[in-house]
């Protein structure tokens, strides 16, 4: 077998800078295995331009004349920046000065990813923009933060969102466990957007989403909506018209839904008339029922796949009735928990091809589905308790 050294040295360079932006960090490590490894990473700029970076108030701090001879050995190539200002309280942070190298790059971001700010620290970001190359920007509590804490008050948030478009080219925003208002200003690239553990008014929302008019993929996981009175809600006697209670998202095919009692009304007057594909999680109400209900309703919905994960007491006969009207849906899955679904609406779909319910806790009723569907293999009925029962 050949040795990795008998590569060419383009080759072991590219090798080594995708190492480096797995690991979105410079390959130090990797200097010193020889003196030829050495100089190919020293040669090669990308291997430089991933930067996970720990914010300091400390002036004195050893880190920062390191990033900042990185930020030089990264030459022209565009710039990864991860920031985690978890150690900077309501402090200054000496590298995100105008003076620093850092901020001098920043016409080469590419992406930025802030974690762990806060309404006391987020200021300190200010001189960063505007950033005319940023194509992908997120503002999060933490890495794989799953679980709900107060927003932030983005009262000195960078004002791209507010202002006129500082970051032009962004295509991918990712908020998590903020509050955020309408912009100010077309966020005509943005393709996808993930809003989790936000919070926001209904016009905010909608005046957001109508502010990024090429919007293909959404996840919103729990949004908490601060309900306006004066909002009127479309219902299946209500005909669409293209008013402005409308929102239509002409381009969006993908949306993941955490749909919770507070965020109900987000569903409400959406016209998609793309959507392909459709992931939802839900506590079963009557309210959270008729909502989905006239979501699905949409005249000529393309919906090829339907996710749902549902929680409840209650009935989903009506959801039931509505899935044969969605004529090109061919795939369906359907984690149901304390929630009764009636199955003709499955053997009677004319274009379904795959479909798979699991029954958490599994009713008395389990066996009947899995008789009905026993001549079809592609179909999948399964039953489990709880884990901890």
């Amino acid at each position: 077998m050949l040795s990795i050294d008998d590569l060419p040295p383009e080759i072991l360079a590219e090798i080594i800078i995708f190492y480096a932006h797995e690991k979105f960090n410079p390959p130090i490590g990797l200097l010193y295995i020889s003196r030829k490894w050495r100089d190919i990473i020293l040669s090669a700029p990308p291997c430089w331009s991933c930067l996970n970076i720990t914010c300091s108030s400390d002036p004195e701090r050893p880190s920062i004349p390191i990033i900042a001879s990185w930020i030089q050995k990264s030459g022209v190539s565009p710039l990864f920046i991860s920031l985690d200002m978890g150690e900077t309280g309501d402090q200054l942070v000496p590298l995100l000065l105008p003076s620093s190298a850092l901020v001098q790059g920043k016409e080469r971001f590419r992406e930025l990813s802030v974690y762990r700010a806060s309404e006391w620290n987020l200021w300190n970001l200010v001189h960063l923009w505007p950033v005319p190359n940023l194509l992908s920007l997120t503002i999060a509590e933490d890495e794989g933060s799953s679980s709900f804490k107060p927003p932030l008050e983005l009262l000195e948030f960078p004002l791209f969102l507010r202002n006129d478009p500082q970051a032009p080219r962004l295509s991918t925003l990712h908020l998590s466990h903020c509050r955020f208002d309408a912009p100010r200003c077309e966020l005509s690239g943005v393709q996808e957007l993930s809003l989790e553990y936000c919070t926001s008014s209904i016009t905010g929302f909608r005046q957001s989403l109508r502010s990024m008019p090429n919007l293909l993929c959404m996840v919103l996981g729990p949004v908490g909506i601060d309900l306006e009175a004066t909002f009127v809600t479309r219902t299946l006697e209500t005909p669409c018209t293209p008013e402005s209670t409308d929102l239509v998202l002409r381009h969006i095919w993908s949306i993941k839904l955490h749909l919770e009692d507070y965020s109900i009304p987000i569903l409400d007057n959406f016209l998609t008339p793309s959507l392909t594909h459709l992931t939802l999680a839900a506590t079963v109400t009557k309210t959270s029922l008729d909502t989905m209900i006239n979501f699905l309703s949409q005249k000529d919905l393309p919906l090829k796949y339907l996710g749902a994960a549902l929680l409840g007491a209650y009935s989903l006969h009506s959801l039931a009735l509505i899935l044969p009207t969605l004529p090109k849906m061919e795939t369906l899955h359907l984690c149901v928990r304390h929630v009764t679904f009636h199955p003709l609406a499955v053997k009677n779909h004319p274009a379904l091809k795959g479909f798979k319910i699991q029954f958490e806790p599994p009713p008395k009723s389990t066996r009947h589905w899995e008789e009905l569907f026993d001549d079809q293999p592609e179909y999948q009925v399964s039953g489990r308790l709880f884990p901890d029962r």
